[in-house]
């Protein structure tokens, strides 16, 4: 007898556990976010990665934003899924459809709940330099990110993860806590869900201003850290005279001299910025308008000079 999914989801995270699922499963359907407009002018469409999955394998792919319409209801009560799977997916799933399949719906969170309950848990792990993350599986209610849980799957954060390498690594453990879930119930073993324990942080969606580097008060390593969780978007950045800067690549420097913002390296060696505490090493950077170029090319074409300042 077929073990069959429904799935939920919109960004890239959730391919590992949607090869996980086709390959081993039956995915009845996919639900996903609609086409986006993006670029100069809103003229390409940026596509769902779920979407684009769906279509390959000749999976139904429905894109509704109206999760109350009664026809979504209906359609998924005549799939008559044994489960549903909800990662990445960005919206609130109403209990009328949450509660339709025969083992209930199941979010897979990138967090140790209840830390970091919300939109940005990679991003928020990096930011404040923790040193252990993981995923939790738990069973969907109708608040956010606080559902019993199934298993909680810890690993180390490394000093050189960035939301990229953390958001590759999260997405693979996705599947083996997703493979252990679904063996227990196609098996009829029991499957217990606990409360989960401790005192909950929250956070938000990330917004474009929070890439702006403060020197005055962020040390270097809150720059690092910055950067590491903003790598993808915001970004990082700054400004030099009235040229806005994304920060590419840096480096920490030790450097207890000049004030913060203060260029106190500009030439072929290096370009270094003080910060609040220590320095921060300019590897490669993104004048508006412009390519990533390296600090040499800045350099040659902007003539920075020690004691000025950046922001």
């Amino acid at each position: 007898m077929q073990f069959k999914t429904i799935f939920w989801g919109n960004s890239d995270f959730v391919l590992p556990a949607l090869e996980f699922l086709y390959e081993y499963n039956h995915i009845a359907a996919i639900f996903t976010g609609p086409d986006q407009p993006y670029g100069r002018n809103k003229k390409q469409t940026k596509v769902p990665e779920p979407k684009i999955f769906g279509h390959k394998h000749n999976i139904p792919v429905f894109q509704d934003t109206d999760l109350k319409n009664p026809e979504i209801e209906k359609r998924i009560r005549a799939l008559k899924p044994d489960l549903m799977v909800v990662i990445s997916y960005g919206k609130i799933i109403p209990k009328n459809l949450f509660d339709i399949p025969q083992f209930g719906t199941v979010n897979i969170h990138a967090s140790l709940l209840p830390n970091y309950r919300g939109a940005s848990p990679i991003q928020q792990t990096l930011f404040h330099g923790d040193k252990e993350t993981g995923i939790t599986i738990q069973k969907i209610n109708e608040k956010l990110d606080e559902g019993d849980v199934f298993a909680i799957l810890p690993i180390p954060v490394e000093e050189n993860d960035t939301a990229i390498s953390l958001r590759r690594k999260l997405a693979d453990l996705s599947v083996k806590g997703l493979a252990e879930l679904i063996g227990k119930l196609k098996n009829k073993e029991t499957v217990e869900f606990i409360p989960q324990n401790g005192t909950p942080s929250y956070c938000r969606k990330i917004h474009k201003e929070d890439g702006k580097i403060d020197w005055q008060n962020e040390t270097a390593h809150d720059i690092f850290n910055k950067w590491r969780a903003f790598i993808q978007w915001p970004e990082i950045f700054t400004s030099y005279k009235e040229t806005a800067l994304k920060i590419k690549k840096i480096e920490l420097i030790d450097w207890d001299l000049n004030e913060p913002g203060e260029i106190v390296q500009a030439d072929k060696k290096g370009l270094i910025v003080k910060a609040k505490e220590n320095a921060i090493e300019i590897l490669s950077l993104q004048p508006a308008n412009g390519k990533e170029i390296s600090y040499l090319d800045f350099l040659n074409g902007y003539k920075l000079k020690v004691g000025e300042k950046l922001g």
